[in-house]
């Protein structure tokens, strides 16, 4: 069912998507007046530019959402050349964006909005905000809170400035804002005081962070909520290529190394960063999501959402944004991801049967495994062991492209006896749901039209498709 299969694409209804061009990389996710809002990195010209601008949506229960206009785009000598990252907060019932941007003093002779990555002139940190979260007044507003020289003083050099984060301490309720780069070739991250009044930042401290040996591509700080210890998860996503991963998360996935999250602790008096290796856990192992964002929903809940590139279009723009994922700390130390709660089943059942035809998953499977049980959509296979769920999907590889890349998934199951799975399947995307409770979404390539189950014990499977006459067969 790859895209040669001439069937037509859909625009997702069910993910938070770009009217046009490539979603580069998540730039926050804030919850006010009962709404989710979306802030994503974007080119407005296209997905051969190296332009960004900072787009926006707004969802009421995270899974429909619509777009709004971009909040943040060029109007200062300073952010001219577009951003290099951003991220949200909400402060007093207002909706804040931090972001950096860079100037560059080389660009292609023939293309104004390319610049030379390596090439940074000026690099300035600046803020923005809206009093009801739709509107961003990019001409009054904007507040410059760091320039080239106040970057330098601190110990970083310029072209090192790589993501940009923000957080509210559980402790004192202050507004901190960190920068991670480069200090002395160590990569660190900064922390800074902000004042809301004055709409200034004031420097604490440097400390060397714990991702050292990649590109830090986003960073979130967010309260554990569960813990004690006024604990912070830090999420960090990083990139293999030694410039900005936005720059090429379309185009060349296999530079992606991984996100992951871990526990840390922020002293306010010294501003600095202490780290619990022992926490750290990856967030998507079948490595299909980038660029993660962490949160709190509407019942101060833990979420994370992450990007999930294409190098093909859908209605004239690639990648999309996951569906959220919840976050639970347990106490040997170590964070696991699942559906979040407002996904659930009836949620997922009544979403995909009503809106089926004008979603991104135009078909859906239900069906129940035994022991030795499986079932073959096309080249993917889903199969039960004494340790959980296997994706297989060694045979689905697109060697041509660059975004599948782990081959084999386990989702484990406490209970191998009573196994549910459902499943949502588009041309490169398969959503898969565990019991109820485990969210995995895969990039796949050329799902194909066939489905095969078992022979002697046939999974009870239901298949439902608007676009297609599925046919079902036993080996």
């Amino acid at each position: 069912m790859g895209t040669s299969s001439g069937m037509k694409q859909y625009k997702p209804r069910s993910h938070y998507t770009l009217i046009k061009n490539d979603l580069i990389k998540i730039a926050g996710v804030a919850y006010l007046n009962k709404e989710y809002h979306f802030f994503d990195l974007h080119s407005p010209f296209g997905k051969d530019e190296n332009f960004y601008v900072v787009g926006h949506g707004v969802s009421k229960d995270t899974v429909i959402s619509k777009n709004l206009n971009d909040a943040v785009y060029p109007t200062l000598k300073e952010d001219k050349d577009g951003v290099e990252d951003c991220c949200s907060i909400v402060i007093d019932d207002k909706i804040y964006l931090f972001y950096i941007a860079n100037i560059y003093n080389k660009r292609d002779k023939n293309n104004i909005n390319i610049h030379d990555l390596e090439a940074i002139e000026e690099v300035s940190v600046l803020c923005l905000y809206s009093n009801d979260g739709y509107n961003f007044d990019n001409t009054h507003d904007k507040k410059i809170l760091l320039r080239t020289k106040d970057i330098e003083e601190i110990g970083f050099a310029k072209e090192t400035v790589e993501a940009i984060g923000s957080f509210i301490h559980p402790v004192n309720n202050q507004v901190y804002i960190v920068l991670v780069g480069l200090k002395n070739n160590v990569r660190s991250i900064a922390s800074f005081l902000f004042d809301k009044e004055k709409s200034e930042l004031k420097f604490l401290n440097v400390s060397p962070f714990t991702e050292s040996k990649y590109r830090v591509t986003s960073i979130s700080i967010c309260e554990i909520i569960e813990s004690v210890n006024d604990d912070l998860m830090i999420t960090c996503s990083v990139c293999k290529e030694n410039r900005s991963g936005a720059y090429s998360i379309s185009e060349n996935l296999d530079l992606y190394s991984r996100s992951y999250c871990l526990l840390g602790n922020f002293d306010v008096k010294t501003g600095l960063f202490t780290y619990k290796e022992e926490t750290k856990s990856r967030f998507d192992t079948s490595e299909d999501i980038t660029s993660i964002r962490v949160g709190l929903d509407n019942r101060k809940r833990l979420m994370a959402y992450g990007c999930i590139p294409f190098d093909y279009e859908i209605k004239n723009s690639s990648g999309m944004f996951s569906l959220p994922r919840r976050i639970t700390y347990h106490n040997e130390g170590k964070f696991t991801f699942s559906v979040h709660p407002l996904i659930d089943i009836l949620t997922a059942n009544q979403m995909f049967d009503y809106r089926l035809k004008k979603t991104h998953f135009p078909i859906k499977a239900t069906f129940s495994l035994s022991l030795n049980e499986y079932v073959i959509f096309g080249n993917i296979k889903i199969y039960l062991t004494n340790d959980g769920v296997v994706v297989d999907r060694k045979n689905c590889l697109n060697r041509k492209g660059y975004y599948v890349r782990r081959e084999e998934y386990l989702i484990k199951v406490d209970d191998v006896k009573n196994v549910n799975v459902m499943c949502f399947f588009d041309e490169d995307i398969v959503e898969v749901i565990v019991n109820n409770n485990t969210f995995l979404t895969m990039v796949i390539h050329d799902l194909g039209n066939v489905v095969t189950c078992s022979e002697k014990t046939k999974p009870n499977l239901k298949l439902y498709s608007m676009n297609h006459v599925k046919k079902v067969n036993n080996e």
